[in-house]
């Protein structure tokens, strides 16, 4: 069990490395482009959820953010009625990233995934998925058991 970890954290560590490289003509970081795929779902989110749906801790969003704020792909906006909470929305630049690098990223993909058959790929994918839902599922009853004990 410990090698599927082991495994799954590598390949995500590598997946990561090779996206850096294939973006930076691009001045853009994987995390930074996940954001903005996040925001292409979903724009307008709060930037509490954006930080929740992407994985990432309060202060990490924020430093991804300023640094797609100052590239002008996002913009952050008061939520009407609450100064303390920042609505985030993707920008025409934004936008024009994205579609950038969509063939960047999917031609990187069809590479790493060339010669793999669909069918195990295909069973791949639903092992994944059950892997995320458990994994969140188990976050949830950690993060509980932590509020239970305050």
């Amino acid at each position: 069990m410990d090698r599927i970890g082991r495994q799954i954290y590598q390949t995500n560590r590598k997946l990561v490395h090779l996206l850096t490289h294939q973006f930076k003509p691009y001045d853009i970081t994987p995390e930074q482009w996940n954001i903005l795929r996040r925001l292409e779902e979903r724009d307008g989110i709060k930037q509490k959820e954006l930080a929740t749906a992407a994985g990432k801790d309060q202060t990490t969003i924020t430093r991804i953010l300023d640094n797609l704020e100052k590239k002008q792909a996002v913009r952050k906006a008061v939520k009407a009625g609450d100064r303390r909470s920042y609505l985030i929305y993707l920008t025409e630049e934004g936008r024009r990233i994205l579609r950038l690098l969509q063939p960047v990223f999917e031609e990187t993909m069809d590479k790493v995934l060339s010669g793999i058959p669909g069918e195990r790929l295909a069973a791949f994918q639903e092992t994944l998925d059950q892997l995320q839902a458990k994994a969140d599922e188990e976050l949830a009853k950690s993060m509980q058991a932590d509020l239970d004990s305050l």
